[in-house]
């Protein structure tokens, strides 16, 4: 994450400009549309009127342009794209790509630090890595048939065979499979992405395990099924660190008090960003330079756009005090990392790809 100056280069050197809003919608929502929101509400950027509080901070404007790389449902026959960042001694990134509903899925990518030979490479049911990779489940089978090979008719949805590493220890990644998904009830987004020690025998082994797993040995590398890329730009606000965080409710019935807690559907306590033990909404804190202005750019493997815990129709909030990330010993810092009140938020919409082609130069440092 970074931040600038405006009107100047400032010493993280890059310049600091005013943020655009040009299109109405999504991001901060103007404290004027609580009650009678206008047309197209959740299709663009916008601005917000920062709500009160209890400091200083209540007499500022804050404006802010947020931008969430996401397929727009309203064209059904955009892509769906999806990466997936594989850690430890193992590691590699992998892509997902579905032109539409109905079309297969391309999986390309490289995993290297492996041994020679055949490794097993799966789709995990949960997307849950508290536990290392142990915590993401059983293979993903939302059929309940035994496991098999990927071109079999009778597998798992998540058994995408084995990947082969050269002698140098490189596997690449070049696979097209039907049974898997980017969207609908067999989306894999928010799952996990698991390489194995040992060959996937494919279920025709003969191994006890030959049925369930392949016998493919231990887990020795995994990876949610999915990362979302923020990006923004506030102007606005007191210089110093504010917290930014995602709420459960998409509610300004009574401003920002209905938007509820922290989004937090695993019940955990609250934390930082790169924190495992964190809410699904804490996305740590965004540092204004003393213009007044920051710009955002982070990369986070708990949040997701799709499935039932998707943040779209939830709200973003900026508070005024910095986010002590759960480690500041104070009665909330488990809770809300005694950040204090908000003093802007918005509902997260869903915006048309041109529209974030023709804004990209507002988070970025070119």
């Amino acid at each position: 994450m970074n931040s600038s100056t405006v009107n100047k280069v400032d010493d993280s050197g890059w310049p600091c400009t005013a943020c655009e809003y040009e299109s109405p919608g999504f991001a901060m929502l103007p404290s004027s549309w609580l009650k009678s929101p206008p047309g197209g509400l959740g299709t663009g950027a916008g601005t917000a009127d920062t709500f009160g509080s209890r400091s200083q901070v209540k007499s500022h404007f804050a404006k802010f342009s947020l931008l969430v790389l996401e397929r727009d449902y309203s064209s059904p026959k955009m892509p769906v794209k999806a990466v997936c960042v594989l850690s430890g001694d193992v590691k590699g990134t992998i892509y997902f790509e579905q032109n539409a509903d109905s079309d297969a899925v391309k999986v390309t990518g490289e995993v290297t630090g492996l041994k020679a030979g055949n490794h097993g490479f799966h789709i995990h049911e949960f997307g849950d890595n508290t536990n290392g990779c142990t915590s993401a489940g059983p293979h993903f089978n939302p059929h309940g048939k035994e496991h098999g090979a990927p071109d079999a008719s009778v597998r798992h949805a998540g058994d995408l065979g084995n990947v082969v590493a050269d002698a140098g220890g490189v596997a690449k990644v070049d696979i097209t499979d039907k049974q898997i998904s980017l969207s609908g009830p067999l989306s894999i987004l928010g799952r996990t992405v698991v390489v194995h020690a040992d060959p996937d025998d494919l279920g025709v082994g003969g191994h006890e395990l030959s049925k369930t797993t392949g016998n493919a040995g231990a887990r020795l590398a995994c990876g949610g099924g999915t990362a979302v890329t923020v990006t923004g730009c506030v102007e606005g606000l007191p210089p110093g660190k504010h917290g930014l965080h995602i709420h459960e409710f998409g509610d300004f019935s009574r401003g920002w008090h209905s938007t509820g807690p922290h989004y937090n559907p695993y019940g955990r306590d609250h934390g930082g960003p790169e924190d495992t033990n964190r809410h699904a909404g804490d996305l740590g804190n965004l540092v204004v330079r003393p213009c007044g202005m920051a710009k955002i750019q982070m990369v986070d493997h708990q949040i997701t756009l799709v499935g039932e815990h998707s943040i779209l129709g939830r709200t973003l909030s900026i508070t005024e005090f910095e986010d002590d990330l759960g480690k500041g010993g104070h009665d909330y810092s488990k809770t809300t990392g005694n950040s204090g009140n908000k003093i802007a938020c918005a509902m997260i919409g869903v915006a048309p790809e041109e529209y974030f082609q023709e804004r990209r130069h507002l988070t970025t440092h070119d």
